[in-house]
């Protein structure tokens, strides 16, 4: 399935602070502690995944390799895909099992071993959206399909339901009972729907859905937090829509809706205070309690990278430098250049203790900003 394209016909209405024009810090460089290089030839899909047992998981190459959070030595190393890449959109893990989808099956790996567990194959009537986000809940997993097609597999590859829920699916997030399906249709060239529609895992039963005409929920899942689902949408309507719904009712806590073209959701990712969200080359970051914009920080050309917020500060990158920014403020505190030959920034992703970067040869582990010496 090709990725989703839109065209925007939206004028610039709303005024906010943009943080562009800020002097860079002279600071030292954030101190690099260890890299992993492997073999490459493309942009990996799939963020590194830090587990709970101090391992990241990555998918750099034909292969799933486990290294470890500390100091990058090899864990473990399995697969030969054959062809580059997984292609899923996110390594999912629950318990002992890592999961996601290849081409044509999906796949559970021993956490601790990176042996598979089991797979099953994407064969009628399953379907995958293979960009799509999958989901975790008590009993199993969430499932993107193809279409408006959502279904569930346990934790032993057994097949619960499959759901058509009557609008293209893309993404689904999920809290341990209820699964929240980010959906979108374009109607014309000029207006697309959105749906959140909320779903008991276990049964598949729907329990709310909240409709929106201010474009569709493509490009990010759905993120659930405290009783929250926060969800941002992209499209071909004239206004977007960032909103936050009660969890167990869908009732609408805020809604942030504008007709600025470069306030769209590409990715997002939450903090304590601010929720942050980006498009092409523009950072938001948008009061949790109240959807008021707190700030913006803006760049020159388009960057595709998942921001990651870490104890005070959101990383960002264009793919080729690190941005890090005050959460309070959007002021820019540092910026430097990607690691030394190491290509294009594709993934950040955080620890407690370390900025991992993702590039196209390798992965590198820094000391982040907030544990600096002054």
């Amino acid at each position: 399935m090709k990725y989703l394209k839109f065209v925007f016909l939206i004028f610039f209405t709303q005024s906010c602070f943009t943080t562009s024009d800020k002097p860079k810090n002279e600071d030292p460089v954030l101190p690099q502690l260890w890299e992993y290089s492997y073999e490459h030839v493309d942009a990996p899909n799939h963020p590194p995944l830090v587990t709970n047992n101090g391992m990241v998981v990555m998918s750099g190459d034909a292969h799933i390799t486990a290294l470890s959070v500390e100091n990058g030595t090899l864990i473990w190393q399995k697969e030969d895909f054959g062809v580059y890449l997984l292609a899923g959109a996110k390594l999912l893990e629950n318990e002992n099992q890592l999961f996601t989808n290849h081409f044509d099956e999906l796949i559970a790996w021993n956490k601790s071993t990176g042996d598979r567990l089991w797979t099953v194959p994407i064969d009628s009537p399953l379907t995958v959206f293979k960009i799509g986000t999958h989901a975790i809940f008590n009993n199993g997993y969430a499932i993107v399909g193809l279409g408006s097609q959502l279904y569930t597999v346990n934790v032993n590859g057994g097949v619960e339901y499959i759901k058509n829920l009557g609008m293209p699916v893309a993404h689904v997030g999920s809290n341990s009972q209820k699964l929240f399906a980010g959906q979108a249709k374009t109607v014309h060239g000029g207006l697309s729907f959105g749906r959140i529609t909320s779903l008991d895992a276990n049964t598949g039963d729907s329990l709310w859905a909240y409709n929106t005409e201010n474009s569709g929920f493509v490009y990010a899942a759905p993120i659930v937090e405290d009783g929250v689902v926060y969800a941002g949408a992209a499209g071909n309507s004239p206004r977007n829509v960032f909103v936050a719904l009660d969890a167990k009712t869908g009732a609408i806590i805020w809604e942030f809706i504008t007709d600025d073209s470069g306030k769209w959701t590409r990715n997002f990712t939450i903090g304590p205070k601010h929720l942050f969200f980006a498009g092409d080359a523009r950072l938001f970051a948008l009061d949790k309690s109240t959807g008021e914009l707190a700030w913006e920080y803006s760049w020159e050309g388009s960057a595709f990278v998942q921001q990651e917020y870490l104890e005070g500060y959101v990383y960002h990158s264009d793919h080729g430098s690190i941005f890090v920014l005050d959460v309070e403020t959007g002021d820019l505190v540092h910026e430097q250049q990607g690691p030394e030959g190491g290509g294009y920034i594709w993934h950040l992703t955080v620890s407690e203790n370390k900025l991992l970067v993702q590039t196209s040869s390798k992965l590198v582990a820094y000391q982040p900003w907030h544990l600096r010496e002054d």
